[in-house]
């Protein structure tokens, strides 16, 4: 896979990971470290100018002809030409070798099972934990979550203080989580079957929602405010954060009726035999 590393959507992981939302693997920040000093590198070769040089050598066969000085060589404009050759075959050859370490940092951070597993996992249910913590604090002081959290920090009482920061920056962390997986779930070709997100972020997304997946259903969440809308999920959803391969085993769990329906319709079809369950 290749990846314009000014572009690549899979490089906002790295955007999250530079801001404390959560780690990546050794490799990957190895593998970015390796493409940040390569662009320097290309940045950094310089450009001779041939058209100066031979401008100087012109110069200088005028004023020796009109002096009687010694006649200038072409040494300069020689080196130079020399010099732009070698700084167009660098820059191509270090082009080339950036285009390699950009592919290889893709392929660190198109681990999807890993990161989801080993870096967006720990920080996703730290997260969780800290935000309905956080929102326990504020309600037994009788105060109302949302108010809180959408309040300048100069408004909050001080006992609040402590609380708001972290559902603050809890929300941050979880949907930094959130959106890492869909990038890189997207990545590596996306759902196989659970492909309307029914388990993408929550278990109990059917009852939550019964008209998930119909055209022009709404949802039944805050869409136009994400302070809102992370508050719903503490309170209303079974969140987790699933590798690709266990959302697509939980569709198949919770749609298993339907699935051997269909199978026993085919087998009628072509006159097969009927499976039970």
């Amino acid at each position: 896979m290749r990846v314009d590393p000014s572009r690549g959507p899979l490089l906002r992981l790295l955007d999250h990971h530079d801001s404390g939302y959560f780690n990546l693997p050794d490799a990957a920040l190895a593998a970015r470290a390796a493409v940040v000093r390569m662009e320097a590198f290309v940045a950094g070769v310089a450009e001779p100018d041939i058209d100066a040089a031979r401008e100087n050598l012109t110069d200088g066969l005028a004023d020796a002809a009109r002096t009687g000085g010694k006649w200038p060589t072409a040494a300069a404009v020689a080196k130079t030409t020399a010099a732009k050759h070698e700084a167009t075959e660098l820059r191509q050859s270090a082009s080339e070798a950036l285009d390699k370490l950009a592919n290889a940092l893709a392929a660190t951070l198109s681990d999807e099972h890993g990161i989801v597993t080993r870096c967006l996992r720990p920080a996703h249910d730290a997260a969780v934990a800290e935000a309905r913590s956080a929102v326990e604090e504020i309600t037994t002081a009788g105060a109302d979550p949302l108010d809180v959290l959408q309040a300048t920090a100069v408004a909050v009482r001080k006992d609040l203080q402590e609380p708001r920061e972290a559902l603050g920056h809890a929300g941050q962390v979880y949907f930094a989580t959130v959106d890492a997986r869909y990038r890189l779930v997207t990545a590596v070709g996306g759902q196989q079957r659970d492909g309307n997100g029914e388990f993408a972020w929550c278990r109990n997304l059917a009852q939550l929602w019964p008209g998930h997946g119909y055209h022009g259903a709404v949802p039944p969440w805050p869409t136009d405010d994400s302070s809102a809308l992370f508050l719903w999920r503490l309170a209303a959803a079974d969140l987790w954060m699933p590798t690709r391969d266990e959302a697509d085993e939980a569709w198949d769990a919770a749609h298993a009726d339907g699935l051997a329906r269909a199978a026993n319709a085919r087998r009628a079809g072509v006159g097969g035999v009927f499976v039970g369950r």
